[in-house]
């Protein structure tokens, strides 16, 4: 079976010089990676145990939650604030080792992952895939 990594002229060299820049800072450096709903149980309660609850407005500052307002409606309600919404909750913690924010919804946690942590995971992971070594500090 041929390495699909390998085909592609100059692949490695993007995949190095994006997880250089993964080092760079971001205005809003987490992104949303998952729900429970498609996580495991002991992913969602490992991260629930030592989680710090939040603030709506540390979340938003560390979090692009434009998208999350979007599909449930908060950007066309204008009676209805996702700040102000009373059934949601906000918390700190970790995800499969990575720093992380969610929010509680309906029961089901909403997970934003530290996006330079867990892009450099995913671009050593496919290096090391397509048998390049990576020295990362």
């Amino acid at each position: 079976m041929t390495n699909l990594f390998k085909q592609s002229s100059g692949w490695a060299d993007r995949k190095l010089a994006q997880l250089k820049s993964l080092g760079q800072s971001s205005a809003m450096p987490y992104v949303f990676l998952t729900s429970c709903v498609d996580s495991t149980y002991d992913d969602i309660h490992n991260m629930e145990v030592d989680a710090v609850e939040c603030t709506y407005a540390e979340m938003a500052w560390n979090c692009d939650l434009s998208k999350f307002e979007s599909v449930f409606g908060y950007e066309f309600d204008s009676d209805l604030e996702l700040e102000k919404d009373p059934h949601i909750a906000y918390y700190r913690g970790i995800y499969k080792e990575t720093s992380c924010y969610y929010l509680a919804h309906s029961a089901i946690e909403y997970i934003w992952v530290n996006a330079r942590n867990w892009e450099a995971e995913k671009v050593v992971t496919a290096l090391k895939a397509a048998g390049i070594e990576v020295d990362v500090p």
